[in-house]
């Protein structure tokens, strides 16, 4: 049996899908599995043993229809491409009708997805969406393979790093006098929304706090992009904490797996964390912890109860007292019960 993957999503809900390749072999032992993944994503995907193919692609229908960049060329050259290869079967992870479309147009016979955002019209085998917002998204995407008759409840993400990158990152602590683990600890301060983002001011005041243990080392991740980073650079004693930027995916994967624990919010970094073995400690503002918080033993998640949160991952919001009363405090005691 051929299995073609359909995971057309950033980091974080590529992440929350990882367990699906060594799942669908468990469920069919003699299968060849294609996983459809846009360029961004494809590092957290690259090194699974249970993936015999990885297809890029970058859906046009994320552009603008007026950029010139945007072409339905590229799509019909992939629908090409797919239906030569002859897949039998498609999972759809977080399904809409596009996703279910390009499946069905490449003329593959079984088609399984999450039953929302119009996707039964071209699904073959839709599965009940509960829109539950107390149950995980992985939980969501582990329905996919119930519904082919998988029977375990629990599975766990994972991302592979190979060895190449180990090897850099160990460089990178020797040249740093790191010990792998101990006492050491990551942040990863961005987020791709600005609400969901704790303030620079407050990540300045958690990074001094911790440094009054002098055992502690603080990492910090990110990219040139991330304003809250920059602002965190500018105040922070730049010789006792080690910053990385605009590192890739698998880099970002291989520090984490060397930290005590990783600090981050509602991102895919944080998810990645999870995925590589780190404790994770994540604040959460308005988006709901319950569906996208750190899957899998040992993580934390710090927020404070608000009546009106969780609101959404993108509100408009001119308070966001959700995430603003988050203190340091509150960060650097789950910290210290780590360390």
């Amino acid at each position: 049996m051929k299995i073609l993957i359909i995971d057309l999503d950033n980091m974080g809900d590529v992440v929350m899908a990882s367990f699906l390749p060594r799942a669908l072999k468990e469920l069919y032992p003699d299968s060849y599995t294609g996983v459809l993944v846009k360029e961004y994503s494809q590092d957290i995907l690259r090194n699974n043993p249970f993936i015999n193919e990885l297809i890029i692609f970058n859906p046009p229908w994320l552009g603008d229809l007026l950029d010139k960049r945007f072409s339905w060329q590229q799509t019909k050259a992939l629908i090409r491409k797919l239906k030569l290869a002859k897949f039998d079967l498609a999972i759809v992870v977080n399904s809409d009708w596009r996703k279910a479309l390009l499946a069905k147009l490449a003329g593959i016979p079984v088609r399984v997805g999450a039953n929302k955002k119009k996707a039964f019209l071209f699904l073959t085998k839709p599965v009940s969406y509960h829109n539950d917002p107390g149950r995980h998204t992985v939980q969501d995407n582990l329905d996919l393979l119930k519904a082919l008759g998988y029977r375990k409840n629990e599975v766990n993400l994972e991302v592979f790093v190979d060895d190449s990158t180990q090897h850099w990152a160990a460089e990178i602590f020797t040249k740093n006098n790191l010990a792998k683990g101990e006492s050491l600890v990551g942040i990863h301060p961005g987020a791709g929304h600005q609400a969901r983002i704790w303030s620079s001011e407050n990540y300045i005041k958690l990074i001094n706090e911790l440094e009054q243990d002098r055992k502690v080392k603080v990492m910090v991740v990110g990219s040139h992009g991330d304003q809250v980073i920059r602002e965190i650079k500018d105040k922070i004693n730049k010789y006792k904490v080690i910053f990385f930027w605009d590192i890739s995916i698998l880099q970002m994967a291989a520090l984490f797996q060397r930290c005590a624990c990783v600090i981050a919010q509602d991102s895919g970094p944080m998810h990645l964390a999870t995925a590589v073995g780190a404790r994770t400690i994540a604040i959460f503002g308005p988006s709901n912890p319950e569906k996208f918080g750190p899957y899998g033993k040992g993580h934390q998640v710090v927020r404070k109860e608000m009546t009106c949160s969780p609101c959404g991952s993108d509100p408009e919001c001119d308070r966001l007292d959700c995430i603003k009363n988050v203190s340091v405090s509150d960060i650097v005691a789950k910290v210290r019960g780590v360390l």
